[in-house]
């Protein structure tokens, strides 16, 4: 009779997959230089694995702790001026909605005032965020703009996928083994 085993270790254990992934179907104004809160509402959302999307505010709320890679961008309607836009994904570590901070942020310029086009401002990372924590994105621009929606153009969305798993052993971590022999043979414990 041969040995064996079946063992899951804790590095492998956590495969939860969180995915959130929306592209707004609505246009959001911007007024020159100030931030604005790009409208993903419920219609917007393409998936949302944990139900984690707060429609009222246009957040996600993070739903389990771990490693995310966070990408959004925003395109910006035709226009003649010159202008320099940015965008922000921006998270709150304490779940009120009171105290976000900018975690990536990405800037985009249209440099030329002779011709007509849409431009699209993007950032992407990746972060550990805890359980609770929510997330949104913001936009300005240094003229008065509008972001467009997927109607108009596809471009302006936000993606959050988790990684799986921790990626190392806990220190703690205990591995434990038992054997038997049915033939009747000693196994000397010289442990």
């Amino acid at each position: 009779q041969g040995w064996s085993s079946s063992v899951q270790m804790s590095d492998k254990s956590d495969t939860r997959v969180v995915s959130f992934g929306a592209i707004a179907n609505s246009t959001t104004s911007l007024t020159a230089n100030i931030l604005a809160t790009i409208n993903f509402n419920a219609a917007s959302v393409l998936e949302d694995s944990h139900a984690g999307h707060v429609p009222a505010s246009n957040w996600y709320r993070i739903p389990v702790s771990g490693y995310y890679d966070l990408d959004a961008s925003v395109t910006l309607t035709n226009t003649t001026s010159e202008y320099q836009s940015t965008v922000r994904i921006q998270i709150d570590s304490t779940g009120t909605g009171s105290s976000f901070s900018d975690i990536f942020q990405g800037v985009a310029a249209k440099a030329t005032s002779t011709a007509s086009q849409n431009l699209q401002v993007r950032t992407s990372g990746v972060k550990y965020l805890t359980g609770g924590s929510l997330v949104r994105v913001q936009a300005n621009s240094t003229i008065n703009n509008t972001v467009l929606s997927s109607a108009s153009i596809s471009g302006t969305q936000l993606n959050i996928r988790r990684r799986s798993g921790p990626e190392a052993i806990a220190a703690t971590e205990t591995i434990a083994v038992r054997a038997t022999n049915t033939a009747g043979t000693n196994i000397p414990n010289t442990g």
